[in-house]
């Protein structure tokens, strides 16, 4: 209930940012709904940064700040913080995995450790894979098979 009033303070009746802590056990559509309305807030604090209103997402009363607290606290309460890592490298490394790797040079470590440059194919679209070399993590879907196969609590 806090986080509904919450968001009601902050936009009116049209809460931005609901997260039920709790819920004991996650699933796809409660994991999802939860992202999505991570991302919604998240465009709608730039929207009002576009307008000039910058303290939404600057200084010590920062909202972005506060949901992202909220948002990590939950993922990290049924992942552990290396799930909240996988988490936060989608939201902004891989922007919600809508990055194409594959512009990047990418590296791996050789036994010897020295890096060698990965090759260019379809392979570098996506930028994370499992130890079989298969892509992880590229949509909410895979991200969330990810984190209930490797780490859930």
């Amino acid at each position: 209930m806090l986080i509904k009033e919450l968001s009601d303070k902050v936009t009116g009746s049209n809460p931005v940012l609901t997260i039920n802590l709790n819920y004991n056990n996650m699933n796809y559509e409660l994991f999802e709904k939860t992202l999505m309305s991570y991302k919604k807030f998240l465009s709608n604090i730039d929207a009002h940064c576009d307008f000039g209103v910058e303290s939404v997402s600057e200084g010590p009363h920062s909202l972005d700040n506060h949901a992202e607290e909220l948002i990590s606290s939950f993922i990290i309460s049924h992942y552990g913080e290396d799930g909240w890592e996988w988490v936060s490298w989608f939201i902004y490394e891989s922007q919600w995995g809508e990055k194409d790797w594959s512009v990047n040079k990418t590296y791996k470590a050789k036994e010897d450790g020295v890096l060698e440059e990965v090759d260019k194919g379809d392979y570098l679209k996506y930028g994370a894979f499992d130890e079989n070399g298969n892509p992880i993590c590229y949509s909410i879907e895979s991200l969330f098979r990810y984190l209930e196969k490797e780490l859930k609590k």
